[in-house]
């Protein structure tokens, strides 16, 4: 299992952050959620710590141990 090199902590999963825009309607008194655009920034990091080890899917796989096994024709 991996662990974070900042806190030690053993690691199963991580937290993904998404950044982005959230777009609401606002009545002048309450805001309703309309719709969440990515600006494709991720970051993945420790869920113990919060420290980012990884800025890309793939690399957050490979933190993970996780193989891809991607079609190969």
């Amino acid at each position: 299992m991996a662990k974070c090199p900042a806190c030690g902590a053993e690691i199963k999963d991580l937290r993904c952050i998404e950044y982005g825009t959230n777009q609401y309607y606002f009545d002048g008194s309450s805001y309703r959620w309309i719709d969440f655009f990515s600006d494709g920034g991720r970051e993945y990091r420790c869920p113990e710590c919060g420290m980012t080890l990884a800025c890309s899917e793939e690399e957050a796989k490979k933190i993970l141990g996780v193989q891809d096994h991607g079609e190969d024709s």
